[in-house]
């Protein structure tokens, strides 16, 4: 930035506008879209394997999770996303650990 003391990042990001992603809920159910539910207040310590774990013990269609990391010293931000195949399971979710 000129005349500014400070390094800085700039970040650029694009959007496209693409189809929601499907999954299969189990072999005999059609597929379904997954849903991404914003996480935080995670201790640094917490890895993306536990938070699975986590919501696996309470909503069975926890698949995947993703924390965000700081770049400078690799550990995570204390927010994230985790994914779930059910839409009904992701509002149930939402409703019950929020807060």
């Amino acid at each position: 930035m000129p005349n500014a003391s400070k390094p800085f990042k700039m970040n650029w990001g694009q959007h496209q506008k693409m189809p929601p992603t499907m999954v299969p809920t189990s072999p005999i159910m059609p597929m379904q879209k997954e849903c991404s539910i914003y996480v935080c207040d995670l201790d640094v310590s917490t890895s993306e394997a536990e938070i699975v774990q986590f919501f696996q013990l309470r909503y069975r269609s926890a698949f995947a999770a993703k924390l965000i990391q700081d770049p400078n010293t690799g550990m995570n931000k204390g927010y994230g996303f985790i994914k779930l195949a059910n839409q009904d399971e992701a509002n149930r979710a939402i409703k019950e650990m929020n807060g």
